[in-house]
């Protein structure tokens, strides 16, 4: 049977992220995958919970996360909810000196 624990932990800035772990109650756990995803991307995209699956099914703990500043929220994990944190990694702050006149 695959168990899954969702946990809440604070990154940079203090910013909080999502992390959910897969894993068996097996005594025979091979291991830990940490999987980080690409850039803006996002942890509950696509086939990552099939690809977690597949892991604990094989032996193997499973740990994905949204990194923090990525602009998903904590409760909504498939849409951009944090647009601040998500413009603030990925659009340079605005300097006077760059604003027209």
């Amino acid at each position: 049977m695959i168990l899954n624990r969702k946990f809440i932990l604070k990154g940079a800035l203090d910013e909080q992220f999502a992390l959910d772990l897969s894993y068996s109650e097996s005594p025979q756990q091979k291991g830990i995958i940490i999987f980080c995803h690409g850039f803006k991307g996002f942890k509950d995209w696509g086939c990552w919970s099939m690809i977690a699956d597949y892991f604990v099914k094989n032996g193997f703990a499973f740990l994905k996360f949204n990194f923090s500043h990525n602009g998903m929220g904590l409760e909504d994990s498939v849409e951009f909810t944090d647009l601040d944190g998500y413009f603030g990694g990925t659009v340079p702050p605005i300097s006077v000196e760059m604003v027209p006149l």
